[in-house]
């Protein structure tokens, strides 16, 4: 390693009694130098790009440290319970991660009294990928399998970021025999994106019509102001399509929505 004098650089800057400054990354082959300062202080630094890379090493190494220690249960000092077993986790992550567990755990309720957790509502598997996606140790195919208890839980415990996971895959398998339920969730949810994404499978591209008897369910029993929000896009689109001769049948589409609702 070798000691460089710093003369003073244009770019450089204080930050809590240290000096910092940008290496030219031109320079691929300078992996550590010490300058010199004034003082007497040496300072280690790296290009750019190579603290880039060890800033990324030192995150993944992280969470797969962190997935080891909720695999083998080391220093676990939380249990739970779910329907049908329990699991071993860490507090300091759950609250990390959810500020409603980060209440739990601070306030002197039960769960923080008798370090316990109870989420009776989530399967067990489905409490397993809960807690796996807090440790970031999920993978793609655990995360689809639980879908709905995965919207369910994010909204419980305010976990935004696996809220707009689970309503972007829901967006991408809304065309599916699931088009109903999505509708719904995204309703009780409040996933406007989502929501809007099923209305418009079924009523541009006529997915109720494949689906009548289901959508007539449907329409009894959903919310009131999803099924006005659905009837208003109806008609919308039938005023679109008035003046196409080719296309008239969507007034005979209108009339038998309203039956529906009606019925």
């Amino acid at each position: 390693m070798s000691s460089w004098i710093c003369t003073g650089p244009n770019d450089v800057k204080t930050h809590g009694g240290l000096v910092q400054w940008e290496v030219d990354s031109a320079y691929p082959t300078l992996q550590s130098s010490v300058f010199r300062m004034g003082g007497g202080y040496e300072t280690t630094i790296l290009p750019s790009h190579l603290r880039r890379l060890r800033s990324e090493d030192s995150s993944n190494a992280a969470r797969s440290d962190l997935s080891r220690m909720l695999r083998e249960g080391i220093l676990t000092d939380v249990t739970v319970n779910a329907g049908g077993g329990s699991i071993r986790a860490h507090r300091a992550v759950l609250a990390a991660r959810s500020p409603v567990f980060m209440r739990m755990f601070t306030v002197d309720l039960k769960e923080k009294l008798l370090s316990t957790v109870d989420i009776a509502d989530m399967s067990l598997e489905g409490c397993r990928a809960f807690i796996g996606y807090l440790y970031d140790s999920n993978t793609e195919e655990e995360t689809l399998a639980h879908l709905d208890e995965l919207l369910a839980a994010s909204d419980k415990y305010d976990v935004k970021d696996l809220k707009a996971v689970c309503a972007a895959c829901m967006e991408d398998d809304a065309d599916s025999d699931k088009l109903l339920g999505r509708l719904q969730m995204a309703q009780l949810y409040q996933l406007p994106e989502l929501k809007r994404a099923c209305i418009r499978l079924l009523v541009e591209f006529k997915r109720m019509y494949e689906i009548p008897e289901d959508f007539d369910a449907f329409l009894k029993t959903a919310d009131a102001s999803l099924v006005d929000e659905i009837m208003e896009n109806v008609e919308l689109q039938a005023c679109s399509h008035r003046s196409k001769p080719s296309l008239d049948h969507s007034l005979s589409d209108e009339t038998h929505l309203h039956s529906l609702e009606l019925t």
